[in-house]
């Protein structure tokens, strides 16, 4: 049997470690300085971006308020003013004339409908159980100082007989009369009414 017998020294495994940790480290260094780099770029495009918004708001904002300076200056809030005042004295308030109409009304007498045609002028339909309340009611609207004028239109006769049971008897049955009113009012008076309901 041979033995091998080695007189040269043995030689020592080099260590990588120390290089592989140096390596490491520059890696580790580029890529957190580019990571902060671009970071750092896209905070630097947002801020320039946010600058450029903001002078463009400021500069809008003065351009209207010179506008609202030039708008208030000018006689359009003098004309906006007249213009309210007009519309409110033109419009009529509803509801003292409502309350004015059912006072008149005899006691089986309904309004059906109510419209508002012109400014001054009123359509509406009521319901009485005979022809003369018709009439007696049209007289009470004829004195009433809130209705400048008023026209009986049309008056119509109208038996109910919706339910089956009634058909059969409908020759026994009270005719119901429909009477349609035009009414030119009287403005002045119906706000005066209506003050009168609010200091009371």
């Amino acid at each position: 049997m041979l033995v091998d017998i080695n007189l040269l020294p043995e030689k020592q495994k080099k260590k990588y470690t120390f290089p592989i940790i140096v390596a490491g480290l520059i890696l580790l260094t580029a890529i957190v300085s580019i990571f902060l780099y671009l970071e750092y770029d896209r905070l630097q495009n947002e801020t320039t971006y946010a600058q450029k918004k903001l002078q463009d708001t400021k500069l809008l904002r003065t351009k209207q308020e010179q506008k609202l300076k030039d708008y208030a200056s000018s006689s359009a809030i003098t004309e906006l003013t007249s213009a309210i005042e007009w519309a409110e004295e033109q419009s009529v308030p509803t509801v003292p004339l409502i309350r004015h109409l059912s006072s008149l009304l005899p006691e089986r007498g309904y309004v059906l409908n109510f419209d508002y045609t012109a400014e001054t002028q009123v359509n509406f339909t009521v319901q009485f159980d005979t022809s003369r309340e018709a009439a007696y009611y049209y007289k009470s609207l004829k004195d009433s100082p809130m209705i400048n004028d008023v026209a009986l239109s049309s008056i119509i006769t109208s038996v109910s007989d919706d339910e089956p049971d009634v058909k059969q008897y409908t020759a026994f049955l009270l005719p119901r009369y429909i009477a349609q009113y035009q009414l030119k009012l009287n403005n002045r008076a119906i706000k005066d009414s209506e003050k009168e309901e609010v200091a009371e």
